[in-house]
C-alpha cells in the first residue's frame, strides 16, 4: 500500500482529504505545517506528498525543497487556493477548487512513473549481473 503525506494548515482539509485518499486504498498522513511534516519524513517514508504552498513557518516550496535535498526523485504535488507564480516547474501545481478527483489522478500518474523508474532500474541491475 503507497503512503501519501497530506500537508495543509488547515487541519479539516488535511484530514478530510486523508479520509479519502484512504478510501481510495492509499494510506495517507495528515501533516499540519511543514515542520510538523519534516518530523513524520523522519520517522518513515512516504511515496508522496500532497502540500499547500501557503503555510506558516515553512512554506510548501520550502518543504518541497528541503525533501528534495534528501530525495531528488520524490513526487510533489502543490495545491493552492492562489496564483502560483513562482512554484517550480518541475512540482505539479492544482488549484485547491479543483482539488478531487484531479488530485487522485496526479497521485495515480505520479505513482506509476515512479514504479516505472523502479521497475526499469531493477531490469537494468539484473542485466548488468547477466553481463558480469
Amino acid at each position: 500500500m503507497k503512503t501519501i503525506l497530506f500537508v495543509d494548515d488547515n487541519e479539516a482539509l488535511a484530514r478530510l482529504s486523508c479520509d479519502i485518499l484512504q478510501m481510495h486504498g492509499y494510506r495517507a498522513i495528515s501533516a499540519f505545517s511543514g515542520e510538523d511534516a519534516l518530523a513524520k519524513m523522519d520517522k518513515e517514508k512516504s511515496d508522496l506528498v500532497v502540500t499547500d504552498v501557503r503555510m506558516p513557518g515553512i512554506s510548501g516550496i520550502e518543504l518541497a525543497n528541503k525533501l528534495r535535498e534528501n530525495d531528488p526523485k520524490m513526487p510533489i504535488i502543490v495545491v493552492t487556493g492562489y496564483d502560483h507564480q513562482g512554484v517550480s516547474q518541475d512540482l505539479v501545481v492544482l488549484p485547491k477548487a479543483d482539488l478531487f478527483p484531479n488530485l487522485l489522478d496526479q497521485i495515480k500518474t505520479h505513482l506509476n512513473a515512479a514504479d516505472g523508474k523502479n521497475a526499469n532500474a531493477s531490469t537494468e541491475n539484473k542485466e548488468s549481473l547477466k553481463a558480469s
